[in-house]
C-alpha cells in the first residue's frame, strides 16, 4: 500500500469510526519513515528549501518538445514549516518523531501536529515527492500446533 492511499484511507477515520478495509492503522502510519525521492535535487536555504524536480515526459510532448522547447525541471520552495519537515524525510525518522519534533518546535498540540503531518505527506505523496518505508516486524515463530487427527468414514 502507498503512503497516499494510506494516509487517505486512514484521513477522517475518527468520524467514520475505523478505518476502511486495508487502510493502515494511525499506529501503523506513525512507524512509518518518510524518504525523499532521489531524483528530486534539493537546495536548503536558511528557512527555505527549494527542490528541483525533473519532469517527465509523454510521447506526444517529446515531439512538441523538438519544436517548442519547455523547461526539463520544475521548481517549488517550500516554506519554514515544509522545509522542516522535508529535511526530516531521511527514511530513518518515524513520522512520530517528526510530529514530535514539529509540535515541540512550533508550539502545536499533538494532534494538530500529527493531522498536519498527514495531510502534508498526502500532498508530498501524490507529487510523488516522497514515499514511506514501513518496518515490518519479523514473525514470530509460533509453535506448530499439529492437526486434528481426522475420523476415518468406513465405506459401507
Amino acid at each position: 500500500m502507498s503512503l497516499v492511499s494510506a494516509i487517505q484511507s486512514f484521513i477522517g477515520w475518527p468520524l467514520r469510526g475505523r478505518p476502511q478495509a486495508g487502510g493502515a492503522t494511525k499506529r501503523e502510519l506513525l512507524a512509518t519513515k518518510p524518504i525523499r525521492n532521489p531524483a528530486v535535487k534539493w537546495a536548503d536555504h536558511g528557512d527555505e528549501v527549494v527542490l528541483t524536480i525533473p519532469l517527465t515526459r509523454g510521447r506526444i510532448s517529446k515531439h512538441l518538445a523538438r519544436v517548442l522547447p519547455g523547461p526539463e525541471t520544475k521548481r517549488i520552495a517550500l516554506d519554514e514549516v515544509g522545509g522542516f519537515v522535508w529535511r526530516l524525510c531521511d527514511g530513518q525518522t518515524k513520522v512520530e518523531s517528526i510530529c514530535a519534533q514539529l509540535a515541540a518546535r512550533y508550539n502545536l498540540d499533538r494532534r494538530e501536529a500529527e493531522a498536519s503531518m498527514f495531510e502534508y505527506l498526502k500532498q508530498l505523496g501524490k507529487r510523488g515527492l516522497v514515499v514511506a518505508r514501513a518496518e515490518v516486524p519479523a514473525p514470530a515463530e509460533a509453535p506448530v500446533a499439529a492437526a486434528p487427527a481426522r475420523k476415518r468414514r468406513r465405506k459401507r
